[in-house]
Order: structure tokens, then sequence, then C-alpha cells
């Protein structure tokens, strides 16, 4: 997911789609003035990298900030592991671009010139192996995004409370809802899912509410779900907020997230 705040690109993760991101800026002939925030290192978050073109071209800036919580440091992971033989051909010394590793704070300051234009905050999640979620406050407008793939809630007649509270107040959140209820709790003799690190958009409906979030949106589609089954999925999300808006006040929209998809909080 990327964010642009004035000349500034706000990187969420860095899995397939940031290959598509990384073209279109070169083909429009922007400069990368970029940020990457990392949520987790699992291949379908981080395999995009090696292919982002702009990190390749001189005069371009990219700050990588470091995930205090994995096993090795991120510019260790990248160098040594991810961008190296036999894992990828090219080394990370090849990129041309400016590439800073910054260590990790609870509250980031993001700066066009001197002036501060974001702050981006981080949340522990629900996932396997260490994972961060993240906000993004856009100063001028103090309007709030919230990121929070790959998480779970665990019990289906609670909400996680640190992650309500962290959410409380944002103007869109973008929510884990790769399983449908059947999926996630292992009805009609399909596989129980829980314990894996994902969620379900009831949950996801149930945390907007509770956070006072209007617009929800639905991301980390399973692979094993196909453009028809999303669309589905996304009519039955939507018919089941029309018919339970009192227990979910607050909420006004969901929707499935999908490549390319733009939301002007302007």
């Amino acid at each position: 997911m990327v964010a642009q705040i004035d000349d500034v690109f706000i990187i969420f993760d860095s899995g397939t789609g940031i290959r598509v991101f990384g073209n279109h800026i070169v083909k429009t002939g922007t400069k990368l003035n970029g940020h990457l925030f990392m949520s987790h290192m699992h291949w379908d978050h981080i395999q995009g990298f090696p292919f982002f073109v702009p990190a390749y071209i001189p005069g371009n800036t990219l700050n990588i900030y470091e995930h205090e919580d994995i096993s090795m440091t991120l510019e260790i992971f990248f160098k040594h592991r991810m961008m190296k033989s036999p894992n990828f051909p090219v080394e990370m010394k090849e990129m041309g671009a400016t590439i800073n590793f910054i260590p990790m704070k609870e509250s980031v300051e993001i700066r066009s010139d001197d002036t501060i234009i974001a702050i981006v905050k981080n949340i522990r999640l629900n996932h396997p192996d260490p994972t961060l979620g993240y906000s993004i406050e856009d100063v001028k407008s103090q309007k709030r995004f919230v990121y929070a793939t790959d998480t779970e809630h665990f019990h289906e007649k609670t909400i996680d409370e640190n992650l309500r509270k962290f959410v409380t107040g944002a103007d869109v959140l973008l929510y884990d809802a790769q399983y449908t209820d059947e999926e996630y709790y292992g009805h009609n003799q399909k596989m129980v899912k829980q314990g894996w690190g994902h969620s379900t958009w009831k949950e996801g409906l149930k945390i907007a509410s509770a956070s006072l979030v209007s617009r929800l949106l639905l991301c980390h589609h399973d692979p094993e779900h196909d453009d028809e089954m999303l669309t589905a999925i996304e009519n039955e999300a939507k018919i089941y907020l029309k018919e339970n808006r009192l227990s979910l006040p607050g909420v006004e929209s969901v929707e499935m997230a999908y490549e390319g998809l733009v939301i002007d909080l302007d």
C-alpha cells in the first residue's frame, strides 16, 4: 500500500504490488522520495522489493524503518538474505538510489523539506512471527488511515481491545479479512483456520464500529478466492451491514480493496 502526501511516498510492505507502483512512477518520471514500513517478513510482503525499479535509479531516496522485533536487522535481511545468491542474482549494493535503514520509533515524523507532513505510528498485531500494523495521519488535513493486515481476532464474542484503541478515530480502516466465517471456524467440514493469523469481514465490521470508523476496506484476500467469490463476499458484507446497522453504528461502507484502488482523503 502506498500513501502520497505532497512529494513524499509512504509505503507499507513490499509485496508484488510495489513493482507495479515502481513501474508507474518511473513511467511518469516521478522522483522517489520514499519511506518504507514493513509489517513483517513473510514472503507475500517482501517478494516485490528486488523488482522495485526506482531503488535502482540514482537520485532517488528510500528510507526503510527497522522492525526491532525480528531476529535480525532489516538491513542484514535485505542485503545478506533476500538479495543474495541463491535467493536473487542482483545484490542490494547494485541499487543506485540512496537507501537508508532507520531505527523504528513509536511515532515517526515524515517530512517534506523541513516541514512535518505526516505521522506514522505502529502497533503489534496478532500474527505468527512479530507483525506490525500502522496508522498514518496527514498533519494538514488530520485525516487518518490504519493499515491492519495480517491480524487475528481469536474469539468470536470479543474484539482486540489494543487494536480498537489504536484504530479509534481513523477515517479509513484497511483490515485483514482473508477468511469467511465458514473457513475460519471450520464449519461444513472445512479445515479450521484459527491460529493462522488472519481474520474475517465480520470481525472487520465489529472493529470498525467499535472504533468509530466510517469506511472499512477488506484486504489480504485468500489465494483460493477468485474475483467472482470476492465479489460475492463483498456483496454479502454490504447486505450484512445494511441489515445490522443498529448493532454496527458508525460504519457507513464496506468494500473490497483491490490493486489500483485510489482513496482520496482530502
